[in-house]
């Protein structure tokens, strides 16, 4: 039996603690995982992982928090336990992690770039501490795993993604996303949508880089009030969002639905998929959305060519809110609910796939 700690930081919804989920699920049958996260919150969705898994979860201090307690917590759990894997999904902690995991000689040390950049606003103090996180990657790490190409060449730097990388792209049940229009007529009623409100959906964090303000922006310049938004997701920027809906009196033309363990089934009632994130690694939940025969739209530079592909996608050059404004009154304008397909090419990232990149992962 081999065993795996994966790093995620955190077991709430979202892409990367998917895709960390998903590694454990489609990995062969004699491998165990366990987990570290930060903190001490524990979710129901870590419980259930207990229950059904049997894996365990480590809670230790937050880097952000204070980094050494992190280093010495993280180095007891190394020691203590025999693990052959570690595969770290959090390029801030991913240098440390995997250098630990290096001197106390495991054989395997993975470090996944699921993000294309990072915030160019970062304190300079900050910026150094990447800097150093991507020194002790380069020295420690034995595959550099990345779910697009140009976030691996962007996390790694090109030298070391060509010697290293390993390209895994993100992979969903695409059977689990098809559209149903029943499903979508018992969805909108539950939720008070009318058959005359145009709803437009985003499936993400409430954090500084997924920029759910902006869209709040586009919004209140459309001026439509049968058109709508449904957020669904929550993070650190959820009330600072709330209270801006509040202050622009678009209470009535938005809804906050939390975190869902039930996304495939909200898809259904959306009419339009908007992303306003200024970079995403991958985005699984485009490629949700995409399975449900949505229309998707996205800030043009903030999604890898992989995604690009797909003639559903619309792109907006940058973040002017008039821009966006126009590009989804236009579409608005043409758009008609049918039974939805999902399109040519999605296959090529159903969930089946999935195990073949993880046993070549954990592997070769």
């Amino acid at each position: 039996m081999k065993k795996i700690l994966s790093v995620i930081g955190s077991l709430n919804t979202g892409g990367l603690q998917t895709v960390a989920i998903n590694c454990m699920k489609y990995a062969p049958q004699d491998f165990c995982f366990d987990y570290v996260v930060f903190g001490d919150k524990v979710s129901q969705f870590e419980k259930n992982l207990e229950l059904e898994y049997r894996a365990k979860v480590y809670h230790i201090t937050s880097p952000n928090i204070n980094v050494w307690s992190f280093l010495k917590e993280f180095s007891q759990i190394i020691k203590n336990t025999n693990y052959d894997i570690v595969h770290s999904h959090i390029f801030m902690t991913s240098g440390p992690v995997l250098m630990i995991s290096k001197i106390n000689k495991i054989p395997v040390r993975i470090a996944h770039a699921h993000s294309m950049k990072r915030s160019n606003k970062l304190p300079v103090y900050r910026k150094i501490y990447y800097s150093l996180c991507r020194i002790l990657i380069c020295c420690a790490v034995t595959k550099a795993c990345a779910c697009s190409e140009a976030s691996g060449r962007y996390v790694f730097g090109e030298r070391l993604y060509n010697k290293k990388g390993f390209f895994m792209p993100n992979c969903i049940d695409v059977e689990k996303f098809k559209f149903d229009k029943k499903t979508r007529t018992q969805v909108r009623n539950r939720l008070g949508i009318g058959e005359d409100i145009f709803l437009i959906g985003m499936v993400s964090r409430f954090e500084e880089d997924k920029n759910q303000s902006f869209l709040v922006d586009v919004l209140k310049k459309i001026e439509n009030p049968h058109i709508k938004i449904a957020f669904i997701g929550d993070g650190s920027k959820h009330k600072e969002v709330e209270k801006k809906v509040n202050d622009l009196l678009l209470e009535e033309r938005v809804l906050f639905l939390g975190n869902r363990n039930d996304v495939n089934v909200i898809l259904n009632s959306l009419d339009l998929f908007v992303l306003t994130s200024r970079h995403e690694g991958f985005s699984l939940v485009i490629m949700e959305a995409l399975a449900n025969g949505l229309t998707c739209f996205a800030e043009m530079h903030a999604i890898p060519k992989e995604i690009k592909e797909f003639k559903e996608c619309r792109f907006v050059d940058g973040f002017c809110v008039d821009d966006w404004v126009r590009e989804i009154k236009e579409y608005i304008c043409y758009a008609q609910i049918v039974d939805r397909m999902a399109p040519e090419g999605i296959d090529n990232y159903d969930i089946q796939r999935f195990a073949g990149y993880v046993r070549d992962l954990y592997l070769e």
